[in-house]
């Protein structure tokens, strides 16, 4: 292949810094394997000071609800999530049989896909040193412990194995079946893919060494791969997150011309504290620098557009989920880059977009890389100094305390306690739907209104029925005696007391514990209920 990226053999720490090869003989091996070792202290150390909160927990909660493995698509339904971390979860508490599994998975998917990248990709190893350091790889998709981490891996793997599509079709086409069950970003993104894979294939290099009934094989199985995300995210009309069923064809055109007049609106995340003009003019010179091979320079406009339509219309992106497009921009240039230029193009044009090529590569990718190691530092680093959830200062109170290691708890709001199967084991009671359960149920059938009283009451017919203690857990601080004696927050819940209720509250209740000390939302006041 003409590849693109450099190569050299040069010995000394310069050179291996400049060549692509990161293992190509035994010092780089073992230079490359410091750098990963080093990574991954640096990442347990981070995931041992992280606290995790309710999504991440969520998760596993959604993993071990059915009896059965095959029950987890109903069990996902309104969750706006693939099957595929789900799974993953499953199948590692199985093995391990504690909750650590979450952190202890998410740090090896991660070192994997890093892994994969520093072997593979065909960039110069200072330039993937400086993405293995950003915020993507090393904390939103290892630390924060939401399955992102498992698409890093598979775009990766997507990457490397594409050399090998004429030998191992099957095997390319089952990782992005794979991919498009790992989130619904990275399902929107495996069209564009399989597009320009059969494009590659059968248009550009008119490849007759692999049959056409191989070729539409592939594409069923990455079709059904697609077709089963999307059977299992796609929510119904009971879902509260999302207003994607309410959604008219001129909101959808409307949205998808915003993207293409402004196509890093939805992309502020990734690209921190850059203005939006100069975001424009950088994602152009992107799709630019990749028309050097022009169904490479297509598929990137149309991945922006595409997902940016998607942040527009259907849900807003945080850095997890927009971290998604770099993962899918990385995947773009490793391809272009290991194929090398087309032959057809010649002379002035041919220099020309290899130049447009290089600075997009050197200085637009590495800004981007570099920023993120900039935006990333201090995020992980007060993840290290603050709690980001009292969840953990909760469940350590729990288990100190013998007479409340068998309590139920209730709280209000319900979901804020979504964190602390991970780090006590009592049962958790939700009031507006009436069940034990880890999680509650973001559907519109859920009770919306919720009193004081009402509260108060559950407490008291758990206690009575269950024969164990009850511990009411708030996250509404001071509630006061003076009007307005409402509170509204997330999924449309409120909740409501009266002068009555906060007397009849404090005389059958007595405050045992508080937590305060997290940075989000997840604080807390225990109470013990009495008769």
């Amino acid at each position: 292949m003409n590849s693109l990226a450099p190569y050299h053999l040069n010995t000394g720490f310069i050179d291996y810094l400049r060549s692509s090869q990161s293992f190509a003989d035994k010092r780089r091996s073992i230079a490359s394997g410091v750098v990963l070792l080093l990574w991954l202290a640096v990442a347990i150390f981070l995931s041992a000071k992280h606290e995790v909160w309710r999504d991440e927990v969520r998760a596993l909660s959604i993993a071990l609800e059915p009896d059965y493995f095959w029950q987890l698509p109903l069990a996902l339904k309104n969750e706006g999530h693939p099957i595929l971390w789900y799974l993953i979860l499953r199948t590692g508490f199985f093995v391990f049989r504690t909750p650590v599994v979450l952190k202890i998975v998410s740090v090896g998917i991660g070192l994997a896909g890093v892994t994969v990248f520093l072997r593979y990709a065909p960039f110069p190893t200072w330039q993937k040193l400086l993405f293995m350091w950003g915020i993507l790889p090393l904390y939103e998709y290892t630390i924060m412990v939401r399955g992102y981490g498992v698409s890093m891996l598979l775009f990766f793997a997507f990457a490397a194995l594409y050399l090998h599509r004429r030998k191992r079709p099957f095997l390319l086409a089952g990782v992005l079946a794979i991919l498009a069950n790992s989130d619904v970003h990275s399902c929107l993104l495996v069209g564009v893919l399989a597009a320009f894979w059969f494009w590659d294939g059968v248009v550009m290099e008119h490849d007759l060494s692999v049959r056409k009934s191989t070729v539409l094989a592939c594409l069923v199985l990455v079709g059904v791969g697609i077709l089963g995300a999307v059977a299992t995210f796609f929510p119904t009309q009971e879902t509260i997150v999302t207003k994607v069923l309410s959604l008219n064809t001129t909101q959808v055109i409307e949205s998808f011309w915003t993207n293409i007049k402004h196509p890093s609106q939805n992309f502020r995340e990734v690209f921190p504290r850059v203005a939006v003009s100069y975001r424009d003019i950088m994602l152009w010179l992107l799709v630019a620098g990749l028309l050097i091979r022009p169904h490479a320079a297509v598929s990137l406009w149309g991945g922006i557009v595409l997902l940016g339509t998607f942040f527009t219309a259907v849900f807003h992106g945080f850095l997890r989920h927009q971290g998604i497009f770099i993962l899918f921009l990385i995947s773009l240039y490793w391809l272009v880059r290991q194929e090398g230029q087309p032959l057809e193009i010649k002379g002035k044009l041919k220099q020309g977009l290899y130049w447009l090529h290089q600075v997009a590569v050197y200085v637009v990718l590495s800004a981007v890389f570099i920023s993120m190691i900039r935006f990333g530092v201090p995020k992980a680093w007060q993840d290290v100094t603050h709690q980001k959830s009292s969840s953990q200062a909760l469940g350590q109170f729990l288990n100190a305390h013998p007479e409340y290691q068998s309590a139920i708890i209730i709280g209000e709001p319900d979901y804020v306690l979504e964190s602390l199967p991970y780090y006590a084991p009592n049962r958790l009671y939700i009031p507006r739907e009436k069940t034990f359960r880890n999680r509650v149920m973001l559907v519109k059938s859920a009770q919306v209104n919720f009193s004081l009283g009402q509260l108060l009451n559950t407490a008291r017919q758990l206690q009575n029925s269950e024969q164990k203690p009850v511990l009411i857990v708030l996250g509404h601080f001071d509630l006061s005696a003076q009007p307005p004696f409402k509170k509204s927050y997330s999924f449309n819940k409120i909740f409501t007391w009266s002068v009555e209720e906060l007397a009849d509250f404090k005389a059958r209740t007595v405050k045992i514990a508080e937590f305060r000390a997290a940075t989000l939302d997840e604080n807390y006041e225990v109470y013990l209920f009495i008769q």
